[in-house]
């Protein structure tokens, strides 16, 4: 992982450390926090650990700005306190953050445990995208599949919205006469009262349901009008 990912944790107990004043010792503690490892990797022929980095006095003098003699002055108060040691090699040094753990397990479980946290949203997210474009191809394809039906216009100026099947059932309940009557009536009081209704074969059989009702004393097309609205809206 390159080192300009990620981050540490810096406590404010810092402000009450030992060496809080001496910068250079602590900028060289700082330092050593953000270049330490963070899992194990093999160098050369050894393995460097979590909480570890491989430098020298050199380096750490070039990483940090800081001249030779204070690196070593700084090494040796963190030295002193058991905060970092220093393993040397031939050609370089493995220097370890002994507390790195303490220091940064919390962290590391915090990015952790927000990458997971990320990684579910991001998932949630996918899986809802999916299942709502399941569900609109669904409805597409009922849509398709169960097309609205065909409304046909009926009477001389073509009010009455029917089905085939509507009209059809209607002429086999009621007798072609009737219906075609009907039909008329409804038609010809649309036309001149600027009337609609939503349901025109539930009109029509309520309008044959008044007729009925009242054979001695047949219905005009208002009185039909009158006794569908009363208590019921079908506009």
């Amino acid at each position: 992982m390159p080192l300009e990912n990620g981050y540490i944790k810096l406590h404010r107990k810092i402000l009450n450390w030992r060496w809080y004043k001496k910068p250079s010792t602590k900028q060289l503690f700082i330092h050593l926090l953000l270049i330490a490892n963070i899992d194990d990797r093999d160098f050369e022929n050894i393995t460097v650990h979590r909480g570890e980095c491989v430098s020298s006095i050199r380096g750490l003098a070039c990483d940090t700005g800081l001249t030779e003699r204070e690196v070593r002055t700084a090494l040796k108060h963190l030295k002193e306190t058991q905060e970092v040691t220093q393993t040397a090699y031939p050609k370089f040094s493995v220097f370890t953050v002994n507390n790195y753990e303490l220091y940064q397990a919390e962290t590391q479980t915090m990015t952790s445990n927000r990458h997971t946290d990320d990684t579910q949203v991001t998932s949630k997210r996918h899986h809802n995208k999916k299942d709502n474009k399941d569900k609109n191809d669904k409805k597409d394809n009922n849509i398709e599949s169960n097309p609205a039906p065909l409304m046909k216009s009926f009477g001389e100026y073509n009010h009455v919205k029917l089905t085939e099947e509507q009209y059809n059932k209607l002429v086999a309940e009621y007798g072609k006469n009737i219906i075609a009557e009907c039909i008329r009536k409804v038609d010809e009081y649309c036309q001149q009262h600027g009337k609609t209704y939503k349901d025109y074969n539930l009109t029509i059989r309520k309008w044959i349901a008044k007729d009925t009702q009242n054979k001695a004393s047949p219905m005009s097309a208002e009185d039909y009008t009158s006794g569908l609205i009363e208590g019921v809206d079908y506009i």
